[in-house]
């Protein structure tokens, strides 16, 4: 089991850094994420970084040959973390 300051960690790395120049210095205001439904730890760190779930797409990406299902997250500029 990974310690909460690892998740704490990789929510800043991979979530509050990365938004705050996409939303800042770049002007974006939607980030998206697109997790195959068995990645609990992926969908995890995305819902806690605020990410909300929009949708579902059959046979999205193939990985390995096959067609992979997966969910759509998405940050907006409006929810971004602080």
């Amino acid at each position: 089991m990974r310690s909460r300051g690892a998740v704490e960690v990789g929510r800043r790395v991979f979530i509050r850094t990365p938004a705050r120049h996409a939303f800042g210095k770049r002007g974006l205001h939607r980030l998206e994420a697109n997790i195959q439904p068995g990645n609990r730890a992926s969908i995890r760190l995305v819902r806690r970084g605020g990410f909300r779930r929009e949708g579902f797409s059959r046979r999205y990406l193939k990985i390995f040959g096959r067609w992979r299902d997966h969910e759509r997250w998405a940050l907006t500029a409006d929810r971004r973390p602080t």
